[in-house]
């Protein structure tokens, strides 16, 4: 399951991943230049690729929302 949570301070949402029992932050999964904060995760398919939005972090384009995919490696 995928999906996105926000603090009771109603700060930045994360897009998250659930499995096994376990919630984690897609953010982390991102490469740490990626100059992305993953906000919401939309959809999984059978394949494990994650669809979602993220926020530029900086730069011209700071604060634009763009797409994203994300395609499992193993």
């Amino acid at each position: 399951m995928v999906g996105s949570t926000l603090d009771s301070n109603y700060n930045w949402p994360h897009a998250f991943i659930w499995q096994n029992g376990v919630m984690t932050d897609l953010n982390t999964l991102f490469p740490a230049n990626s100059n992305l904060h993953a906000t919401m995760a939309n959809k999984i398919n059978a394949r494990g690729q994650i669809s979602g939005m993220a926020t530029v972090l900086s730069g011209q384009d700071q604060g634009n929302i763009h797409a994203f995919l994300l395609t499992p490696v193993h």
